[in-house]
């Protein structure tokens, strides 16, 4: 398993970050909905739809309706409410995920609200990661840095975690995750971060505020990762998926990421404005 995990991350990471860097925004548009509808339709999957067909149309409506939306975000601010209505939604899971642990109830939401959820967490998403991209200047690179973000979260959550790991983060959730790996992605993002604000030659006050939003896009991203892992156990499942060998499925992958995009563009416009 974990070969065939280092084999497939070898081969796709330097591509994946290849066609961020170079693909016109959209020609980026069509890389980033291949990569959520794959993840729409898990999604589907885990929330209890049966059968292929529903699956699919609900991953391909969800597509349609963010093209849709596209052409008419600049004039009805679409794309700055979805924004702050995903931060809502992270704001209840959070709550959510707080109260279930402490109740040590996890609870089992009915197909519409796991649907609906979808809605909230992968549209935005969709919109953040190609407005990233077409930022002025350093778009490609803000895109990619996203990317980079969650991964180096990831990476220093497993690593500490593995060394250090004791007190349980969300049992009820993900038994593996420990504080002490949420300490260490938060350590790696931060160093991240610095080099990254550097990179970009940020003022003194954008350069720290660059990293802040950064630290919240990454805590974030921890959510994303959680409610994923709640999906699944509802669904009595261990991966959403078997389209990546080695990584199970694209949610499995994406889950941070797609909890962490809209966040930070909600905050990084605040840089920027």
């Amino acid at each position: 398993m974990l070969k065939q995990r280092v084999i497939s991350s070898l081969i796709l990471a330097p591509l994946f970050i290849a066609l961020i860097l170079l693909l016109p925004n959209e020609w980026f548009k069509l890389l980033v909905s291949l990569m959520v509808l794959p993840a729409a339709f898990e999604w589907a999957r885990l929330s209890g739809v049966h059968g292929n067909g529903l699956s699919w149309l609900y991953a391909l409506g969800l597509i349609a309706l963010a093209y849709l939306g596209y052409e008419y975000a600049a004039d009805l601010q679409i794309q700055h409410w979805l924004y702050w209505l995903s931060a809502v939604w992270w704001g209840l899971v959070l709550v959510w995920i707080v109260l279930s642990q402490r109740r040590a109830v996890l609870g089992n939401f009915s197909l519409w609200v796991k649907l609906f959820s979808g809605v909230l967490t992968i549209l935005p998403a969709w919109f953040a990661l190609i407005a990233l991209q077409a930022v002025d200047g350093f778009g490609p690179q803000l895109a990619l840095y996203v990317f980079l973000l969650v991964w180096a979260a990831d990476i220093g959550a497993y690593t500490f975690g593995n060394l250090w790991g004791r007190i349980k983060l969300a049992p009820l959730l993900s038994p593996g995750k420990t504080v002490e790996g949420l300490a260490g992605g938060m350590l790696a993002v931060l160093l991240l971060a610095l080099a990254a604000a550097a990179y970009f030659g940020l003022p003194m006050r954008g350069f720290w505020l660059f990293v802040l939003i950064s630290l919240f896009a990454a805590a974030v991203s921890v959510l994303g990762d959680l409610y994923e892992s709640a999906l699944k156990r509802q669904a009595g499942v261990k991966d959403s998926g078997g389209l990546l060998p080695g990584h199970g499925g694209v949610l499995d992958r994406i889950d941070s990421l797609i909890a962490a995009a809209p966040i930070f563009l909600l905050g990084y416009s605040q840089i920027s404005h």
